[in-house]
Formats: structure tokens, sequence, C-alpha cells
């Protein structure tokens, strides 16, 4: 009997002090969000693999349709005397696709449209070619929100959902009268909501220090679009080249030193070589074939200049290629493939101390590359080149999800970033680049964009000690009635225990009486 008071009582305080101690621990929180893109990537193997969902500029299976304003100041016979902006404008359409419609605008006292929406397709680009020809450099005065205003009345005509303005300027807003720079400023200031409503982004290039930089960062920002800088001449088709990347999201091959690798799955690679003005690029394919402008096969095309060669080749040789080079710089590779590096990142301004994630999967036929044996053959590395060039190269790991792997950014310092985001393995390998404004938190950013510390454990929810303390006293007072039962059993025990004791003595003396004496 005893031991069944004491297995309740010691039942009863255990259960008292684990109220106890549930009221003191933190409440369960929720699990840290994940990056948006995991939640679309496939969670079982079995199941038919699921493309992340992009942002709607990195869709390259969708055509693009796309207004060039090209600055047609007087300025122009200064700041680009050799009229390297038209090679660039050339570059630019010819990079693009037969999916893509472009409009050539030239712009200085007035606008005027050269040529209107015309496809992108190697059978129109002649026309193009020869509207961006007619780009002067003659104009008195910059009139950029006319020539806003007509990219934006042409493309509300369009029913695509990739609509851009690509804007190109050597100057500010000059209308030879402050009185009507001033009104101009604030015609453009109100069109740009407009234009952002109607899903229409704005790129704009500001070229050479005479440029109005703050005026065509905030016109592009303001849109969803992005902001380029062009120093000098030589610049300039490097940074339309990088708006096209930045638009399209095409694969680019490494290039190592001066060979990059071919493999399988590409079915055509465009080579965008920088060049020193008087020097050449030779060309050798896998088997040492020597491949120069003027001497080329029916696969290859050649589009040269004076700073830059663009050279397209269709099905090439798998295996290592070597480019003869006379600059480093700006070199690129682009790709047509049937594997290709996907990934949700597309910002190109963000605040110092933000919280950024970038993703990275492979992709065939539209579907997540998931097989355990291939993903274990390649890597996923970024390299983070921040504005004083120093470079970090990170590791990107997997998320949880097949095929899915992100890091998170650590971008500490303000200033321009490049992002080269890796991925390969012995015999192939893709690359991705980006471009980052990181800036410092303007006090109406603070509270959007906080700064995200580290996570730590989960916080430490508030202790009701009222509450504590009432179990406290109920726990104490269960004690004491357990105390109080045990001392009582105890008690009764003795007392049971004495009478019968007192029964047994007194049947044993009456026993005694009844005995017949010996």
């Amino acid at each position: 009997m005893r031991q069944v008071f004491f297995s309740c009582a010691l039942l009863f305080c255990l259960y008292c002090l684990a109220c106890i101690s549930s009221a003191g621990e933190p409440k369960q929180t929720d699990p840290l969000p994940q990056p948006p893109d995991q939640k679309a990537a496939p969670s079982e193997p079995a199941e038919p693999a699921k493309k992340p969902e992009a942002a709607p500029a990195q869709k390259a299976d969708e055509g693009f349709d796309i207004v060039l304003l090209m600055d047609s100041s007087g300025s122009m016979k200064k700041t680009d005397p050799k009229d390297y902006r038209k090679e660039a404008a050339k570059l630019f359409v010819s990079l693009l696709s037969e999916r893509d419609s472009v409009s050539i605008v030239s712009f200085g006292d007035t606008a005027q449209e050269l040529a209107p929406l015309t496809p992108g397709g190697k059978g129109e680009r002649a026309a193009l070619f020869r509207a961006i020809g007619r780009i002067t450099s003659r104009e008195m005065t910059t009139n950029i929100p006319e020539a806003v205003r007509l990219a934006f009345d042409s493309l509300q005509k369009s029913k695509r959902q990739n609509r851009v303005i690509l804007l190109m300027s050597d100057g500010k807003i000059d209308l030879l009268s402050p009185e009507k720079d001033a009104a101009a400023a604030l015609e453009l200031e109100k069109m740009l909501p407009d234009i952002a409503k109607a899903g229409i982004r704005i790129y704009t290039v500001a070229f050479s220090e005479l440029s109005d930089a703050a005026l065509l960062r905030a016109v592009a920002e303001k849109t969803a679009g992005a902001f380029r800088y062009a120093q000098t001449d030589r610049d300039i088709h490097v940074v339309f080249s990088s708006i096209f990347e930045r638009l399209k999201a095409p694969d680019t091959l490494a290039l190592e030193g001066d060979t990059f690798l071919v493999d399988k799955d590409v079915k055509e690679a465009v080579l965008l070589i920088n060049k020193l003005p008087g020097t050449a690029t030779v060309l050798f394919d896998p088997s040492g074939r020597r491949v120069v402008q003027g001497r080329i096969s029916r696969d290859i095309e050649w589009f040269g200049s004076k700073v830059f060669d663009m050279i397209t080749i269709r099905e090439p040789a798998v295996g290592k290629w070597r480019i003869r080079l006379s600059t480093k710089e700006g070199n690129k590779i682009f790709v047509l493939t049937d594997l290709k590096l996907k990934t949700t990142f597309a910002k190109d301004r963000i605040v110092k101390g933000a919280k950024v994630v970038l993703d990275a999967w492979l992709e065939r036929d539209g579907a997540v590359v998931q097989n355990r044996d291939v993903l274990s053959q390649i890597g996923f590395f970024a390299d983070l080149i921040e504005p004083d060039s120093t470079k970090q190269m990170l590791e990107l790991k997997p998320t949880g999800k097949e095929g899915l792997f992100a890091i998170e950014l650590p971008f500490k310092k303000a200033g321009e970033h490049t992002i080269l985001l890796h991925s390969g393995g012995k015999t192939f390998n893709r690359t991705r680049e980006f471009r980052v404004a990181v800036a410092e938190p303007t006090p109406q950013e603070v509270p959007t964009q906080p700064v995200q510390k580290p996570q730590a454990a989960p916080p430490q929810s508030e202790v009701d000690w009222q509450w504590v303390l009432m179990q406290f006293g109920m726990v104490n007072a269960g004690i004491l009635v357990v105390i109080a039962l045990i001392l009582a059993v105890r008690k009764a025990g003795a007392a049971l225990a004495a009478r019968k004791k007192a029964a047994a003595l007194k049947a044993a003396e009456k026993q005694g009486e009844h005995e017949p004496e010996q």
C-alpha cells in the first residue's frame, strides 16, 4: 500500500515540474523562409521535374519588342568621333533572334523613327543596319523626354509581355532654356509611372562624363530596368552586350586564358571578341585548323569592326578551341545549348547588407537535371568581385530540393559588384555574369530593406511569471498534501500495528488462562 502511495506522489511531482518548465520554454517559431525558387523545384525524384519559377526578364524563350533610342546631338562628334555606337547597335541587333523585334529611333532636337518594330532575324537585319547608319551627330539639342514618349507610344501598341526601351545618351536634357529644361524634366518624370505600370522597362546607357548619369539611373530604376555606364567610345559595345545578356540570359562558356571548351550539347557559339585597333582575331578549332576573317566556312559567320569581332559558329566541333587575343578584357562566348545554367537571380541594385540569395540549377529540355550521378560530378560556384577588385569564390550548396543549389551573397561594400556564376565538370562548363550596384541604405529604404542579421536561436518568448508562481504554489501544496498523506498512512499503519500487537497479546493472555496447570 505504501509503495502505491509513494509512486503516485512521485508521478504527481514530475507532472508539476513539467508544467513549470513548459511555461518558461519559447514558443515554436515558423521555419526560416526559403528562396522563392526552392518552392517550385520538384520535391520527389519520381515526379516529373518542374522548373523553378524565374523572373520575367529571364524568360529566354519569349520574344522581346525593343526600341533603341540613339543620341544624335552634336556633342557626339566629340565623344564618339568614330561612330562606335553605331557598330555597338549593329552588334546588339545581331545578337537578337527572329523572335525579337527592334525599332531604331534617333533623337536630338526631335525624335525620329528610322525603323519601326522589325523582326531581328537575319533576313531583316540589313534594313535595321541601314536605319542605324542614318544616325547623325548634328542635332543642336537633346530632347530625351520626346524620345521616350515616342518609344512609349510605339510599345503601347505591342501585346508582348517583354517590352524594353534602350536609351543611350552622352548628355542631359538640353533645350537651350532652363525653363524648357525644367518643364521637359517634369514631363519625363510624369511619364515614368505610366511606363512602369504598362510593364515596359527602360535600360539606360550613360556615355562619357558629360552624360546626366543620375537622371539616367533614376529613369532605369523607376521602370525596373537597368543602368550602365560607358566611359569611352570603345566601351559602348561591351555595355550593349551586357544589356543583351541581362535581357536574354544566354548561357556562356568560360574563357580560360585563350581557350574554351565546347561540349556535345552546344548547338551554336557566338564569340564576342574585343581587339585593339590594328590587330586581327585568329581562331583555332580542336583539330588545330586556323580560322580568320575572309577565309571561313559555311558554318561560320564573321561580323567585324575596328574594336570587336562577332563570330558565329554553327554546330561547333566538340573539344578545346583557342583564340589569339589582343586583349583579355570583356570577351564573351554565348552559346545555344540543350544543357542550360539557370537562376532566378535578376537584381541590378540592392542595399548594402540586404539578404540576397543566389540560386542555380541545370536544365535540359525545360526540366531540372536531378540525376544524382550527374550532379555528383559537377559543382556550382560564384565569383563575387567587389568594387576594389577583391574576389571571393563561393560554393553553392544543395538546398534539399533535387538539383537546386543556393548561397547567400555577402554584400558588405557599396559600389558596383560583378557576380560570375559557374557550373561545370570535366567535360563541360556554363557561366552567367551579373552586375549589381550596391548602395548605402537611404532613410526611406531602411524600413523596407532592413539589414538581415545572421539567424540565431529562436527568440525566447516572454514568461508569464504569474502563471509560474501559481503553478509553483500548486506544486508546493501538492507536495505538502503528499507528505501529509504519507505521514497519515504511516501513523495509521503504526496504530494498526499497535492494535494488532495488543490484540495478539490479549489473545495470548486469554489462551494462557484457559490452559490446565501441569
